[in-house]
């Protein structure tokens, strides 16, 4: 034990049976060392227990003041932990059964006592007394646990599912008292709501029949008649031969989240909605473009034919002012020419799927260039060699020719110089187009790349309004951004990143364009 001598209470009237098994006390196992206290009453031995420190009670059951089970009842009740081991006669064995089942650890048959046998005896009703003390201190714990929890705690039986405990928390979410649901095993069920009822009973079952876990979730309508959510967590306890004895559970009330979830699915669908909705306007809006870009041109290539003709048959006979209005019609309509067209290309970025293939930048720029209708006075010069990437060739020659067009535009020094260059950093390729142009004020930054819009005059520079446009749409169509930074009269610097890959740039959902400019 734990080395201290063990208080026994002897309560025997008959002195001649108190001095036999006394002796047989002395004669124990020097390992079980017994302090022995006798009394010859129930009344003289309760006094005892009241005021002593004993470990161990041995009772004869036919007392002068109380005989049979009542004495058994009357230290039990008020001593439950205390093992008590009664003394019964010859022929008086079923009495000590009884006992047993009244409380007491175990029985002695008097003349049969010898000291091995009352040493065992003594020996499994303290062991087993000290193992119900710490299952009960167990259990007190677990119980002042689960009090001071906001959740519902529950055991049950691991067949039927009715619980055998339940903690305070049962009053909030059920509104009825641990007494009541303890005492009516069915109201668990008769409380889950009828359209989940079938359902949960089936889910249970099925986590018993394989011994998992489970997490379920179900509606249930409480005493006021208000319907709840829950989410019931069961787990299974074993006993060391590997036996179900008990459905462990944890139950939380999760109202409110289903009220969020409810309310999130809806907004989803109305955004569902809304984006479907946008999506076919767009599309619509796109055709409309489309189909109008290409039934205005048809006109304008006539006025411009007309307009030719005229003045090719009829230039004599106009003077200096009609022949100027007539090459301003002509200007004006090769313009809304290009308008009409930079609209089309627009429009088809995104619609029309990409051609990809493996594009040799240095070659896509020197062809560009070609093409261009360069001034004397401007050149393009190519830094650093140009990698090779597997992507849409004609999106990428709209970003750089945009990109050299509006350098272009908009030099206005002697001697003019446009600059590419490329630089190979961590996880992307940067290129840069500098030009010594006239540069943009810090305030047009973000207007610059706004369909039609322009810092000067159509009449002074010829141009759509609509390349940086396009770049940005490519740009952000291919996931990436833009912008511009200037300095008036500095010239422009466009930056823009395009990421490496191990394989091919076959997917440029992850192209970044960043366009810095200085001008």
């Amino acid at each position: 034990m734990d080395g201290k001598p063990i208080g026994l209470l002897l309560i025997e009237d008959d002195a001649g049976d108190r001095k036999l098994i006394q002796l047989a006390l002395k004669g124990l196992s020097p390992a079980l060392e017994i302090a022995v206290e006798t009394a010859e009453s129930l009344a003289e031995g309760l006094e005892y227990l009241q005021d002593g420190n004993f470990g161990l009670v041995l009772l004869d059951l036919g007392l002068p003041d109380s005989s049979g089970i009542d004495s058994v009842y009357r230290i039990c009740s008020s001593y439950s932990r205390l093992p008590v081991i009664v003394l019964t006669g010859l022929d008086d064995e079923q009495t000590g059964i009884e006992a047993i089942r009244t409380g007491a650890s175990d029985y002695l048959v008097k003349g049969k006592i010898d000291r091995d046998f009352l040493s065992r005896i003594i020996r499994y009703s303290l062991e087993r007394k000290q193992a119900e003390k710490t299952l009960w201190e167990s259990e007190e714990k677990y119980k002042c646990l689960t009090e001071s929890l906001n959740e519902l705690v529950y055991r049950a039986d691991p067949n039927t599912f009715v619980a055998t405990y339940v903690n305070n928390a049962v009053e909030r979410f059920y509104g009825f008292s641990v007494e009541q649901w303890l005492r009516e095993p069915n109201l668990w069920k008769d409380l889950i709501h009828p359209y989940d009822r079938e359902r949960v009973l089936a889910e249970f079952t099925e986590a018993h029949k394989e011994l998992k876990s489970a997490v379920i979730e179900y509606r249930i309508i409480n005493k006021n008649k208000e319907v709840r959510w829950i989410e019931d967590r069961i787990s299974w306890e074993k006993d060391q031969q590997g036996k179900v004895v008990s459905m462990n559970g944890i139950v939380y009330d999760i109202t409110e989240r289903k009220k969020a979830e409810e309310e999130l699915e809806g907004l989803n669908q109305q955004l569902k909605a809304t984006v479907d909705m946008l999506t076919t306007a767009n599309l619509e809006l796109a055709d409309f473009a489309h189909i109008a870009a290409h039934d205005l041109k048809a006109p304008l290539r006539g006025i411009g034919s007309l307009a030719g003709m005229i003045s090719t048959e009829y230039s004599d006979k106009l003077d200096e002012q009609g022949r100027e209005l007539l090459s301003l019609l002509v200007g004006r309509a090769e313009r809304m020419y290009e308008q009409i067209d930079g609209i089309l290309r627009y429009s088809e970025i995104g619609r029309v799927p990409e051609k990809k293939e493996t594009v040799d930048l240095n070659k896509l720029i020197n062809e560009i260039i070609s093409t261009m209708a360069l001034p004397e006075n401007i050149e393009i010069s190519i830094g650093n060699e140009l990698p090779t990437l597997m992507c849409d060739k004609t999106r990428m020659k709209q970003v750089f020719q945009n990109l050299l067009d509006n350098a272009m535009k908009y030099i206005d020094k002697p001697k003019g110089q446009i600059r590419v260059d490329c630089n190979e950093e961590e996880n992307c390729w940067k290129f840069s187009i500098s030009d010594n142009g006239q540069g943009i004020e810090e305030k047009y930054f973000e207007k610059i790349f706004q369909i039609f819009q322009m810092l000067t005059s159509r009449d002074e520079v010829e141009a759509t309004g609509i390349g940086l446009s396009i770049v940005k749409k490519i740009v952000e169509l291919y996931g990436g951004r833009i912008w511009v930074e200037s300095e008036s009269g500095r010239g422009s610097t466009f930056f823009f990143t395009l990421p490496k890959q191990e394989s091919e740039l076959a997917d440029n959902a992850n192209l970044e364009v960043d366009i810095v400019s200085l001008r």
